[in-house]
Parts: C-alpha cells; structure tokens; sequence
C-alpha cells in the first residue's frame, strides 16, 4: 500500500479506467512483480460490480472449516484415535492417554 501511493480505504475501482487496469507507478519491486503477474486476460468489467470470491469453497463463500482445512498438516488417522478423542472423554484423561501412547509420560524410568 504504501509503495502504491494509495491509502488503506482504497477500492480496486481505483486502479481501473474503464475496461482497463491503471495500476499507479511502481517504484518499487513489490509493485512491479504484482504488475507483471497480473493475467492478461483477467481484465476488469465495468458494468459488473466487484465481489470477493473464496475459491477454496465452491459456491465461493469464506467458511473457518475452509482456512483450518488449507493451513492444517493432514495425516492419515491413528487406530487409537477413538480410545482418546471420543465425545465423552474428559479432556485431562485423554491427555494423558495420548502421552502414554507416545511413551510421553514422566514416570521414573524416564525422569
């Protein structure tokens, strides 16, 4: 933003005149790599009117359970995991077991 010259309120209308981009001066590398890599053929439509689009979901609406499934590490789920995890564990219990199953647990043989 601050190498663009434009403020935070800025809408994406401002760099567009008419049906084409009218990106401000780029006076520095960040300005220009957004420059260049903008496709070709992505040009603005005057006559529609702007819209934010998630394109992790299909119907293109943001959703939590859509950012924590693109950020998570996934893993194939572990044998035990009902043991632990279950809806009626009690939160310290399954700690604890989880600590056992890794062999985690502060017993004398490991202090």
């Amino acid at each position: 933003m601050y190498d663009s010259g434009l403020n935070g309120e800025s809408k994406v209308s401002k760099i567009i005149v008419g049906s084409s981009w009218h990106w401000p001066f780029p006076n520095s590398w960040d300005l220009r790599e957004l420059t260049s890599q903008t496709p070709n053929n992505c040009l603005p439509n005057p006559l529609e009117r702007d819209t934010t689009v998630w394109s992790l979901n299909p119907d293109g609406a943001f959703t939590i359970k859509s950012a924590w499934e693109l950020w998570r590490y996934k893993q194939d789920s572990v044998p035990w995991y009902n043991l632990v995890w279950g809806h009626a564990t009690i939160p310290k219990v399954s700690f604890i077991v989880w600590l056992a199953i890794y062999g985690r647990l502060n017993t004398s043989d490991r202090l």
